[in-house]
Formats: C-alpha cells, structure tokens, sequence
C-alpha cells in the first residue's frame, strides 16, 4: 500500500509537474508571441524612423548642396566685381599719376620760364646798373679832374696873388 500510495503520489506529483510545466511553456510562448509582436512593432517604428531620417537627410544634403552652389556663385561674381574694381583703381590710379606728373611737369617749365625772365630782367637792371656806376664813375672822375685842376688853378692865383702882394 505504501509503494502503491507512493506511486500514486509520484504519478500526481508527475502530473501536476507536467501541468505545471505546460502552464509555463504556455506563459513562455505568450510572452515570447508578446515580446515577437514588441519587436516587430519597434522594427517597423525604427525602420520608419530611418526612412523618416534618410529623407530628411536627403532633403538637408540637396539643401546644402543648393546653398553651396549658390554661395559659389555669389562668391565668383563678387570676385569678378572686385576684380573689376580693382583694375578700374588701377587705371583711374595711373591716369591720375600720369595727370600728376603732366601738371608738374609743365609747372616746373612755367617756373623755369618765370625763373629765366626774372634773371634776365635782374642781368638787364644789372646791366643797367653798371653803366650807371660807370658813368657816375667816369662823372666823378672828370669832375675830380676838374676840381684838382681848378685847385691848382687856385694855388697858382694864390702864388701869383702873393707875388704881386710882395712886390707892391
């Protein structure tokens, strides 16, 4: 009786063991179905994630790519106009040295020439002065003569003068 009752015991225990074992491979596969269909939802959220991102990321590389060739483009005609500016600078530049160098040049004739006539106009009142101190000289000189002679004139009417006082 005791093996009986100890079969029957294990053959309970057996069965509810296997019952036991059956309800957790059921819970098992549940939460395994659960957890499947988890995964499969999240997959398709991320894969719609990453289309959402790579569209965006398209769109933003067609943007940047857009703004680069607009830049570009800016950038070169801006470079073609100060290009431009630049060389307009340079001729206006040369022009003006040239215009400089034309308006000094004919200053500095103008001056030479103004130079030139005042030395001639100082050479001729030169000129005119030496004749004059040449003949003030030469006036001076006769009158010299004149009065020299005019004092030995007088010195010899003196002497003549005092030998007829002494003889009267």
């Amino acid at each position: 009786s005791s093996i009986c009752d100890h079969h029957a015991e294990m053959a309970q225990r057996s069965s509810h063991h296997a019952q036991v074992t059956r309800e957790l491979e059921n819970q098992y596969e549940h939460k395994l179905a659960l957890e499947m269909e988890r995964y499969d939802h999240l997959s398709e959220e991320i894969e719609s994630i990453q289309q959402r991102c790579e569209g965006l990321l398209r769109g933003q590389a067609n943007d940047h790519e857009m703004a680069i060739r607009d830049a570009d483009g800016r950038t070169r005609r801006l470079e073609t106009e100060l290009r431009q500016q630049i060389e307009r600078l340079h001729d206006d530049s040369k022009h003006n040295e040239q215009m400089f160098r034309e308006v000094l040049d004919q200053q500095e004739h103008e001056y030479e020439l103004e130079l030139q006539q005042l030395m001639a106009a100082a050479q001729t009142e030169l000129t005119i002065e030496r004749e004059n101190t040449a003949e003030a000289r030469g006036l001076v000189q006769t009158r010299n003569t004149k009065i020299s002679r005019l004092n030995k004139r007088m010195d010899e009417l003196k002497t003549s003068s005092h030998a007829r006082n002494v003889l009267l």
